[in-house]
């Protein structure tokens, strides 16, 4: 199944409260630079848009305010919106991390109604969504 930005910018739309504040001209815009970086997963189950992650190289924590920074080079992942409507979308997006981020030694992500910053050893965190997707999980940036 193809998919297109301003598919991604819906499904972004629906599932990210937080890209709901920007205009739809300047979230095609990330959109597209996320693309081109390889940076957005899309799941799809039967043509059914199954879930979602956008991940980034970062330095530090302050990175993470910048939607455009992304090290290629980084051990240190940020996970700027993940979500698994179906139970198997966080196989595919466990194995999209392990082949597109193989040198990912730490995932830094917000979690929660706080929005609590939370760090993980990557390896961990592949081992826990490999054990948490036998049930659905939402996971918001």
């Amino acid at each position: 199944m193809g998919v297109t930005p301003d598919n991604i910018v819906n499904y972004m739309q629906s599932y990210y409260p937080k890209t709901q504040k920007w205009s739809k001209e300047n979230l095609l815009g990330w959109v597209c630079w996320l693309i081109e970086n390889n940076l957005v997963y899309c799941v799809f189950d039967k043509e059914e848009f199954a879930g979602m992650c956008i991940v980034r190289g970062i330095d530090n924590g302050v990175n993470t305010d910048n939607h455009y920074y992304h090290n290629e080079q980084s051990p240190n992942l940020w996970v700027e919106f993940l979500i698994c409507l179906k139970p198997t979308s966080l196989k595919y997006i466990t194995k999209f991390f392990r082949e597109r981020f193989p040198q990912a030694k730490s995932i830094f992500y917000r979690r929660g109604k706080n929005n609590q910053f939370r760090a993980m050893v990557a390896q961990k965190l592949c081992d826990r969504m490999k054990l948490s997707s036998k049930k659905d999980t939402n996971i918001y940036g």
